[in-house]
């Protein structure tokens, strides 16, 4: 029986030997050299497979901190020298987030500081009107009440493009509505009066519906608007149509047109063309500052160029349904 053993074992190892072209001593040496690369392997894989989950759970937090979620912080509880990373990164966050709250509260408290001396110089002009008239008392007068308008117009500018700057908020899609796009562009036009000699044309889709903030459509349209009714020569082209899944939107004008160094700096606060602080001419500087700001709110980016034919084109595209 033991010759027949070793008989049979003998043939296994010719077997063994046949199939993979080792003996059984070269055969056990493979597979402890591969067991041995198994354990090695195992041993570097889940170490890299834990520090892959923690730098994409940093790049994640980058992510939503950099959309505008500022008090988002990364987890310092990590592997080194990923938690000093995420250490560094909740310092930088905190900083950012401390400057952004003291602008807005900046932004808020300044305008509230200026009208109470305003109201005094609208008391001021109001009780000169009453005394003595005089050509040059009542030009002077009507001056006064024109740098307050300003002033006023100013401040309710500084603050709406203060709160569309500042940080989103969670419950805003509960403001969004279904609106009809040709009716919404009507009603403003009929709002904002443009100029007897202003032809504006519409290029709009009779049944295209728009689901978003009605407050950040009218901030976009009517500061467009505003900006072609100053510096259109004659005609005015309102664009709003669907191409697959977008909308696109476009406000253009045949006036001057925008020189190509200044492209995306009349995007900047206070950013004029036109030098001039009139309300007619050169504007206040925060009109089309505020547009971009409501079309970020909207999830589209407003860009400007020029015309082929001259005259300067505001446009963006948005998702229909978001």
């Amino acid at each position: 029986s033991d010759a027949l053993q070793t008989d049979t074992e003998q043939n296994d190892e010719d077997k063994i030997a046949q199939l993979t072209g080792l003996n059984v001593e070269e055969m056990a040496f493979v597979l402890f050299v591969f067991t041995a690369l198994l354990v090695i392997a195992g041993s570097i894989y889940w170490p890299l497979r834990q520090l892959q989950k923690q730098i994409n759970g940093l790049v994640a937090v980058n992510d939503q901190f950099g959309s505008g979620d500022l008090k988002v912080r990364a987890n310092e509880s990590l592997s080194k020298p990923l938690n000093q990373l995420a250490k560094s990164f909740n310092m930088m966050a905190s900083a950012i987030a401390d400057t952004v709250k003291e602008n807005q509260i900046f932004a808020q408290a300044v305008p509230h500081e200026v009208r109470t001396p305003l109201s005094r110089i609208q008391l001021a002009a109001g009780l000169i009107r009453k005394t003595e008239e005089s050509a040059q008392r009542a030009e002077l007068v009507d001056n006064i009440d024109s740098y307050i308008d300003d002033i006023n117009e100013l401040i309710v500018q500084v603050v709406t493009f203060s709160k569309l700057n500042s940080t989103a908020q969670e419950e805003e899609a509960s403001f969004e509505q279904v609106i009809n796009a040709m009716d919404f562009v009507e009603s403003r036009l009929a709002s904002l009066k443009p100029d007897i000699n202003i032809t504006v044309q519409l290029q709009i889709d009779q049944a295209l519906e728009i689901v978003t903030n009605p407050a950040y459509l009218r901030l976009l349209l009517d500061n467009l608007l505003k900006n072609a009714f100053s510096h259109t020569y004659s005609v005015i082209i309102i664009v709003m149509h669907q191409v697959g899944d977008t909308i696109e939107f476009s406000v253009e004008d045949d006036g001057p047109g925008i020189p190509l160094e200044q492209l995306e700096t009349i995007f900047f606060p206070f950013a004029r063309l036109d030098k001039s602080r009139s309300r007619k001419t050169g504007g206040l500087g925060l009109g089309l500052a505020i547009a971009r700001a409501a079309g970020k709110r909207m999830k589209c980016d407003l860009v400007a160029d020029n015309n082929p034919a001259g005259g300067a084109r505001f446009g963006c595209q948005f998702a229909v349904d978001r």
